[in-house]
């Protein structure tokens, strides 16, 4: 009795310690055991971003430069310690590195800069450290916003320098109510002057871009392809204007031209005074150009697609309709987008209402379309809020008469065909 006893309490002892043992390894798998795991995301895990907002792909990621509001991933390898998350403040630095009492600069940096500029530091305590940095969160530019003429309205942070036809590709391209016209809207400067300079590779691009469609002018003749309007800057320009301050920089690079300090700061105040101007373009130009035809859109720039304004096309075409207006909209395009005149209209006289300012009532125009058509007249240029009216020839006009002799004609073998006995063959 009591052997049974006693293998009935160790029984119940063991299942209890089993249990309790499952429950620990439970709870430790949920929650993070080192310090590390904690304060770094795993490497394959994207920067966050808001659900609600679309985002350019990360492509050029190692080019980001960080500004304040970052968020970087700084790991040193074999210092577990000395692993964190660290925001950029206000003033662009990094000062809230473990044992680092000096702040680091960070401003207009990318990861490597930042990367030498960090190892440079932990260097006073620890030999040869190995130091990797990677920017988790992007906060520091706000985003687009695109609405209009386009498929989905939407705001789009950019991960990357992105262009214009970029970023409407992005919010689904450009609707058949747009006119034609793009505006964009600066709200902010860059925040760094190398995003408002050219490269060597982008500007040597600008000098031998191809002749398109904005090259022409509305003679025929070709005029000089269009240049750049910054000065690119050099590579060691670069170098020497964002090197981190305790890296190992060359002599070389070291003395920054004073030419390419000028352009800088020319750079900067040609961003500072285009704050709040509207910059036109037409959708064609962006479609088909280059440089400044399909420009960098800026963090925070506002760009409206402009929707076209009606025009009304009735009488005798084959699709009565309203049509949006576009830039050089005539006449012989409006009734062509209608389907066409009817056989039976008059198509020698075209009348076109058009509301003059300060005028009660619109004003009437007639026009020759068979005159216009075969080139014998100029075609005429439509304006927003226009009426075509295409009216009927006269009832005993030849025309006329030879539709309605036709339709008899017609008619009659077809009751004289109805009419004839009907057999089946089996």
């Amino acid at each position: 009795m009591n052997k049974r006893m006693l293998l009935l309490v160790s029984g119940f002892v063991l299942m209890v310690g089993t249990v309790t043992a499952i429950v620990e390894i439970h709870s430790q798998a949920q929650s993070p055991t080192t310090t590390q795991s904690t304060q770094a995301p795993p490497v394959s895990q994207s920067p966050s971003m808001p659900s609600e907002m679309n985002s350019v792909d990360g492509q050029g990621g190692k080019r980001y430069l960080v500004g304040p509001g970052d968020v970087i991933d700084v790991r040193v390898f074999g210092q577990s310690e000395l692993n964190s998350l660290a925001e950029i403040d206000d003033e662009g630095n990094i000062s809230s590195l473990p044992f680092l009492e000096d702040p680091i600069p960070a401003m207009c940096r990318n990861e490597k800069e930042i990367q030498k500029a960090i190892a440079t530091a932990y260097s006073r305590y620890i030999k040869n450290p190995r130091v990797s940095v990677r920017v988790t969160e992007r906060k520091s530019r706000p985003p687009a916003v695109v609405f209009g003429a386009v498929r989905a309205p939407t705001r789009i942070q950019m991960m990357r320098r992105v262009r214009l036809h970029e970023l409407l590709v992005t919010a689904g391209g450009v609707t058949l109510n747009a006119s034609g016209k793009i505006q964009v809207i600066h709200t902010e400067r860059e925040m760094c002057a190398q995003d408002a300079m050219l490269t060597p590779d982008v500007a040597e691009a600008l000098m031998n871009k191809p002749l398109s469609t904005s090259t022409y002018d509305k003679t025929g003749s070709a005029s000089a392809p269009d240049k750049p309007a910054v000065t690119p800057v050099s590579d060691s320009a670069k170098v020497s204007s964002f090197a981190p301050s305790g890296g190992n920089v060359s002599g070389a690079s070291k003395e920054a031209p004073k030419t390419n300090a000028v352009s800088s700061d020319a750079a900067k105040d040609q961003m500072a005074s285009d704050i709040g101007k509207i910059e036109t373009y037409e959708v064609g130009e962006v479609r088909f150009g280059l440089g400044k035809d399909d420009p960098y859109i800026r963090p925070g720039d506002i760009v409206i697609v402009s929707e076209g304004e009606p025009i009304y096309i009735n009488g005798y075409v084959n699709a009565p309709r309203e049509i949006v207006m576009k830039d050089n909209m005539t006449l012989v395009r409006a009734i062509a987008m209608a389907g066409g005149i009817q056989k039976t209209a008059k198509s020698h006289e075209v009348y076109i209402y058009r509301q003059v300012k300060g005028k009660i009532g619109p004003e009437k125009m007639k026009f020759d379309y068979d005159a216009i058509k075969n080139g014998k007249q100029t075609d005429v240029l439509l304006q927003a809020y226009d009426i075509i009216d295409v009216r009927p020839q006269s009832s005993f006009s030849p025309e006329n008469l030879r539709q309605m002799f036709l339709g008899m004609a017609k008619g009659g073998l077809g009751g004289a065909g109805t009419s004839l006995p009907y057999r089946i063959l089996y």
